[in-house]
């Protein structure tokens, strides 16, 4: 699909760079994996977004509600939270790969963003 060569192209340009550039072998390895994870579990690979915008808003918050109750719901701090924070909190999320052990912040760092973790 034209979706796959996107992808299939991106990822050639990404290991391009990273030949071009002389990363080792390990964290290439690591950039892709990312990518690879990225694209499996990105809304883009869907069209997420021009998907939702075609449909009446009802709808479309319908679809949002549910997404987000999925997720929300495994987590204690948003349980309870009624539909519409629900959803309002749906805009704001983004997915992020992070491999076991890597650091997403350090002790001494002040940080601005909430992590959900699923594994």
């Amino acid at each position: 699909t034209s979706v796959e060569v996107q992808f299939e192209d991106r990822l050639k340009l990404v290991s391009e760079y990273l030949e071009f550039r002389k990363i080792s072998e390990s964290l290439t390895r690591k950039v892709k994996s990312h990518y690879v994870y990225a694209w499996r579990h990105s809304s883009e690979l869907f069209k997420e977004e021009e998907i939702l915008r075609c449909l009446p808003i009802g709808i479309r918050r319908e679809v949002m509600l549910e997404v987000s109750l999925k997720m929300l719901n495994h987590t204690p701090l948003f349980r309870g939270l009624d539909d519409d924070c629900i959803v309002l909190l749906n805009t704001s999320l983004r997915a992020a790969r992070y491999d076991a052990g890597e650091a997403i912040y350090r002790k001494e760092e002040s940080g601005s963003d909430m992590f959900l973790i699923q594994r």
